[in-house]
This record gives structure tokens, C-alpha cells and sequence, in this order.
């Protein structure tokens, strides 16, 4: 789990959006910026408003996004 500034609490309306239900999309890349991506589950907002969980499918394509999450923290989300 990554933790954001205090000042970067996400607020009500910001969470019942992440929580909608909408499409979410995991991207990533490798230590040669290679891009990866796959389709989350869900999300969940946690109750200090600092954390979100990503659930991801357990398929192939995650074995590759854990690989890239070893070495740097970065991932991009998108809702859609």
C-alpha cells in the first residue's frame, strides 16, 4: 500500500467515484520503461481518506504488474 500527503486526503465525493464501480486501469512499466497494464477488480477508499486498495485479477498479466511493482512504486490509475 502507498501512503499520500495528509494534505492529499481524498475527500467524499472523490471516494464515491473511485468506489462507483467504473472501469479501472493498471498501468505500469519495467526498469526499460517498458508499459504494462491490466483491468482492476475494484477499488476501495480506506477510512483515513490516505489510502486506496486496487484489487487486481489473478491472471498472467498480474504476475507481470507485481514484477514492475518490485523495483519502483509508480503505477498510473484510470477511471472510465
Amino acid at each position: 500500500m502507498w501512503r499520500v500527503a495528509a494534505k492529499s486526503l481524498i475527500s467524499d465525493e472523490l471516494a464515491a467515484f473511485i468506489e462507483s464501480g467504473l472501469s479501472i486501469n493498471v498501468g505500469t512499466r519495467d526498469s526499460e520503461m517498458e508499459p504494462d497494464g491490466v483491468v482492476a477488480w475494484a477499488a476501495r477508499v480506506h477510512d483515513d481518506r490516505a489510502q486506496i486498495t486496487i484489487y487486481l485479477h489473478n491472471d498472467a498479466a498480474v504476475s507481470a504488474q507485481k514484477a514492475n511493482f518490485q523495483p519502483q512504486l509508480r503505477i498510473s490509475l484510470l477511471w472510465f
